[in-house]
């Protein structure tokens, strides 16, 4: 399929699947059309694409979805369920710690903006 029929398909860009393409997370082919060349893309490019998107969703960065389809695909059941466990778990940290980092920032501007409408109604 050509690039706007997978892209359609994934719903994403041409720009976003261009993307991917560049990064290596998916490959594709080549097909001639009178003087022009138009890359084509097969099904295994759509179900990586889907994988990139869930793995997005699950807070997985583009580098460690890229490293889980290197070593097995789009077919997690490959890889040993000690090992999806712990990747699992160890994202679930990582979201835990970016929570807590947050709330830090979230009341740090909570008692600054409290601050500045207490002396807003002094003036």
């Amino acid at each position: 399929m050509l690039i706007g029929e997978l892209a359609k398909k994934a719903g994403l860009t041409r720009d976003t699947v261009r993307f991917y393409e560049r990064a290596g997370l998916i490959q594709s082919g080549e097909k001639q059309a009178g003087s022009r060349l138009y890359k084509t893309f097969d099904e295994a490019a759509l179900e990586r694409l889907l994988f990139i998107q869930g793995g997005q969703a699950g807070g997985f960065t583009l580098r460690e979805i890229k490293e889980m389809l290197d070593q097995w695909g789009t077919d997690l059941e490959a890889a040993p369920l000690q090992l999806r466990i712990s990747k699992v778990q160890a994202k679930i940290d990582q979201t835990d710690e970016k929570i807590r980092r947050l709330e830090v920032i979230r009341q740090h501007l909570a008692d600054k903006l409290e601050r500045m409408l207490a002396a807003n109604s002094t003036n």
